[in-house]
């Protein structure tokens, strides 16, 4: 999805414009990347899948929520170690994340609104044929779990040409958080002066 590449990069603008450097941001070491690829990786199949033909939901529903399992397990790896403003971060992009899982657990997809498709110039994708293989038509959900369509695909993003969930904004807006914090001079001094002090007790003690 174009939104969160697009997020990055409004985080970089962002973080130099409060002082940040992009050489600071290479310094930070998140644990367990290769969770991250992997949950990418069944996203980019699954979108190159739904392009050919549809993918049958006792495949493509395990895949989706195999996908968000490992991205909620990166986050929970990596909060414990972070400064505040970068828990925040990955605290929103957890909820976020728990947003756009609690849809798919209950209708088995995301819904969409086949409105917010046309307004954001996708009128010609058809999803009950599998052009968008983690999603169903909200018109085509059970009408006793209507209230989780909230949840679903109905903001138009026209100018990203993209459908979008309040959980993909809320997961948009901590990864801008996340990339400026992590840019941010005063993050890496702090770290410095902990590990810094850390080394001096040490040394102390013996």
């Amino acid at each position: 999805m174009i939104l969160f590449p697009a997020s990055v990069l409004a985080g970089v603008l962002i973080g130099y414009a409060s002082g940040g450097r992009l050489r600071l941001l290479a310094r930070v070491r998140l644990r367990a990347n290769w969770v991250v690829g992997l949950a990418l990786a069944i996203q980019i199949a699954l979108g190159a899948l739904s392009g050919r033909h549809a993918l049958a939901a006792p495949c493509r529903v395990p895949l989706v929520l195999t996908s968000d399992l490992l991205v909620g397990a990166w986050i929970a790896r990596n909060l414990a170690s972070r400064s505040r403003g970068e828990q925040a971060a990955l605290c929103a992009i957890g909820f976020g994340w728990l947003a756009n899982l609690v849809p798919i657990a209950v209708y088995g997809a995301m819904p969409v609104s086949s409105l917010a498709l046309r307004q954001a110039g996708l009128s010609g994708l058809d999803v009950a044929r599998g052009h968008l293989g983690k999603h169903l038509l909200a018109t085509h959900a059970a009408s006793a779990a209507a209230p989780w369509l909230a949840f679903g695909d109905w903001i138009p993003l026209r100018a990203l040409g993209t459908v979008v969930s309040p959980g993909d904004l809320l997961m948009a807006l901590g990864i801008v958080a996340a990339v400026a914090a992590m840019m941010s001079p005063r993050r890496h001094e702090a770290r410095t002066y902990t590990l810094s002090a850390a080394q001096a007790s040490g040394t102390g003690g013996r």
